[in-house]
């Protein structure tokens, strides 16, 4: 499989398997210099839709994917995989397809140290996000799930000023997105900080 990675006003470039790596690290480091920048990896698919975000921010490692269904036990393996790999301390997972998510489910997919997670449950088998952290690197507070959205408050245990997450799995329908724009408006008026 051929791995392909952009940023904003860059051209994609195609990775073999070993150069990937490679270029995680290196979208890594460009993503912490500039906190939060946007940066979008593809798998070569046929959708062709974004795979993983990945940024570290010492000592949180935040993972963000759009899993496209968690509906089978291999199905949240390669989420535990991917979490050992890139050894993601907060993760983000979009369109779940997961009406519940229990400790079980956190502990099978992630890890018995993921204590604090929240979940958007999918409607219909169609969406679903999931936010969840390391008990060892941070914990969550003022949790709160919106229609379209989950925003947690972020504390590192190592000290470091908390800091708010907001995780989206946005709406397909033309008359939801104005409330799901409407929605995210709230959200910034009300988590004050970073």
């Amino acid at each position: 499989m051929r791995l392909h990675a952009t940023t904003p006003g860059k051209h994609i470039t195609s990775y073999t398997k070993r150069e990937w790596k490679m270029a995680i690290m290196r979208l890594s480091a460009t993503c912490c210099r500039h906190f939060a920048a946007p940066v979008q990896l593809w798998a070569s698919r046929p959708s062709s839709s974004p795979l993983v975000a990945f940024c570290s921010m010492d000592p949180i490692v935040l993972l963000s994917w759009n899993v496209c269904g968690l509906n089978t036990r291999a199905r949240r393996d390669v989420v535990r995989v991917l979490l050992q790999d890139t050894r993601a301390s907060v993760v983000c997972l979009q369109e779940t397809k997961l009406s519940l998510v229990d400790v079980d489910v956190i502990s099978c997919m992630c890890d018995s140290q993921f204590k604090d997670f929240a979940y958007l449950p999918a409607s219909d088998m169609r969406g679903g996000t999931l936010v969840a952290c390391h008990q060892d690197v941070a914990s969550f507070s003022d949790v709160s799930v919106r229609c379209f959205s989950i925003t947690v408050k972020i504390s590192p245990c190592s000290g470091e000023p908390s800091w708010w997450l907001t995780t989206v799995y946005g709406p397909q329908e033309d008359n939801d997105k104005v409330l799901f724009l409407e929605e995210l408006e709230a959200i910034r008026a009300a988590c004050a900080g970073p």
